[in-house]
């Protein structure tokens, strides 16, 4: 697939050039030798008004997908009946249509013509009534921008189509690496929009809500209708400035904008669209990590509330709190508390997952603010019923202050006896082993 305006204006290799009525030549050849402001030389010049209603000479918001030689005719082989966007080539022998144009026109396009390029001629200007004609039925008319014969012509633009595939699917194929390189980094999509932008001379942005919209918010009813999910996205020109506008995700959605000073060409345009997929999926994980982040807040809130109660004695009200995130945790006669302080390197939300995996649901684990020392040291209180937590936990300090004094991973008190450890070991790399095993000293 190539866009006609990446072979007639804008692309790398411009094969092919707008053709001009006869009219149109001579005065620009009449402007050139009196000395008059010509385009050449920066002026403007307007074609001749065309009193026969016609549009446009050659609109370039065609894709070609395939090139065929007609004969002499304008006629294309019969066979081809099941066409789309074809680029008809003219042979030289044929660049003087005899007879009403309409007719042969009419047939390449239910053919599934959308542009003709007729070999470079060498009997002067097209004629007025073929030019006329095209306009009309808004079938461009171009010619080879180098002489040569239909042959080669047809050559020359399928190596220009050949190449621009090959761009094209080298940009999809990198747009989805990139997506999945960062979807299994679990990053979010601000790389790929980076990219997106430079491959195709944008501004990229993701709209999250009215406070992102910046220039755009005179198209808030737009952008609202695209957040409802009532339009999947749009494409409109405000000022100078040309928008495409596509829903990420589900209601309400964010908008993937894209905005770039000049015309979209179709193959950047459906690679913005292609791309808002991906950042759909990149921004998931995402979402994933904030709702996870939001439940962890959560549920340490609760955790901070259940123990609060706990040492005020009112223990229906801690048993209340934690039902939802502990069912059961009170119905066990009383609790040990322990108190485990981390080193200066260790991560503490690391440590308090490792020692709810050891402990399991029926303990309450809770992040309490506590100045980090070198290693790590646990004390902990004698067996108390619930209504005594708070000197249980008075006991796990004074058990964590005689680890520290002795040196020892682990205190535990008792009546009458201390617990330490009994073969002590340096933590395990990565998240450490939160609990050690003891016995009771001699």
């Amino acid at each position: 697939m190539l866009m006609l305006e990446e072979i007639t204006t804008t692309g790398a290799h411009v094969v092919l050039r707008r053709i001009e009525a006869a009219a149109d030549t001579a005065r620009r050849t009449a402007s050139a030798s009196d000395g008059r402001p010509g385009p050449e030389n920066g002026a403007t010049m307007s074609a001749p008004k065309d009193t026969s209603g016609a549009m446009d000479s050659a609109p370039t918001d065609r894709v070609i997908e395939q090139v065929e030689v007609c004969d002499a005719t304008w006629s294309l082989r019969a066979d081809l009946t099941r066409a789309r966007n074809v680029l008809a080539v003219v042979p030289t022998t044929g660049w003087h249509l005899a007879g009403d144009p309409r007719p042969a026109l009419r047939a390449l396009m239910r053919q599934g013509v959308v542009a003709v390029a007729v070999a470079a001629p060498g009997a002067g200007p097209i004629s007025d009534t073929l030019l006329r004609a095209a306009r009309s039925m808004g079938l461009p008319l171009l010619t080879p921008t180098a002489p040569c014969t239909a042959p080669e012509h047809q050559t020359r633009i399928l190596r220009v189509l050949a190449a621009a595939l090959r761009t094209h699917a080298e940009q999809r194929g990198q747009l989805l690496g990139l997506a999945g390189r960062l979807y299994q980094q679990g990053e979010g999509p601000g790389p790929l929009l980076h990219w997106l932008g430079v491959q195709t001379s944008s501004q990229v942005t993701v709209i999250t809500g009215r406070h992102t919209w910046g220039d755009l918010a005179q198209h808030a009813r737009l952008l609202d209708d695209i957040m409802a999910g009532q339009i999947h996205s749009a494409a409109f020109q405000t000022g100078t400035r040309h928008v495409q506008l596509h829903g990420i995700g589900t209601t309400p959605r964010q908008v993937l904008a894209a905005v770039r000073d000049t015309p979209w060409p179709r193959p950047a345009g459906e690679l913005i669209a292609q791309a808002a997929g991906q950042v759909a999926l990149l921004q998931h994980p995402q979402i994933l990590k904030t709702q996870a982040g939001r439940l962890q807040r959560t549920e340490t809130t609760v955790r901070i509330s259940v123990l609060q109660h706990l040492m005020t004695g009112e223990t229906v009200r801690a048993a209340r709190a934690a039902e939802p995130l502990l069912p059961g945790l009170l119905t066990a006669d009383g609790c040990q508390v322990g108190v485990l302080e981390c080193a200066p390197t260790e991560d503490r939300t690391a440590v308090a997952t490792a020692c709810e995996a050891e402990l399991g649901p029926s303990a309450l684990i809770v992040l309490c603010p506590a100045e980090a020392r070198p290693g790590r040291a646990l004390g902990v209180s004698r067996p108390v019923a619930w209504t005594h937590t708070s000197c249980g936990y008075g006991a796990a300090i004074q058990a964590l202050a005689r680890a520290r004094e002795e040196e020892i991973p682990v205190c535990v008190t008792t009546e009458p006896r201390r617990w330490r450890i009994t073969s002590p070991r340096p933590p395990a790399p990565g998240p450490p082993s939160c609990w050690h095993r003891c016995a009771p000293t001699k």
